[in-house]
């Protein structure tokens, strides 16, 4: 259940054009600040309307999840990072796909 939180979270960061935030949630190496903008740019005004999700997988460790944004009908695939010490995301340049039929 802790995964849906990460995902939560993006999606809240996204619609609040929060760079900063949303490179805090990146679980690799590196800085994520770039990636970040790039996410607010592709994202921010569909995160503000409807979203739902499909969480893929059992998610003991990781998880793919998917968000689906209603007004733009794009989706994002987002592995999201579960254990003690981290909950987080990898992420990665956004690469906007359109729904499947």
């Amino acid at each position: 259940m802790r995964s849906r939180t990460a995902p939560s979270w993006i999606v809240w960061h996204l619609a609040d054009r929060d760079a900063d935030a949303l490179a805090a949630l990146h679980t690799e190496d590196g800085d994520a600040n770039s990636t970040a903008r790039a996410w607010i740019k592709a994202y921010s005004k569909d995160a503000q309307g409807q979203v739902t999700a499909d969480f893929l997988e059992e998610g003991s460790v990781r998880q793919e999840v998917v968000p689906h944004f209603a007004e733009s009908h794009r989706t994002q695939e987002i592995t999201v990072r579960i254990n003690n010490e981290t909950r987080g995301v990898v992420l990665d340049s956004p690469d906007p796909a359109a729904e499947s039929p």
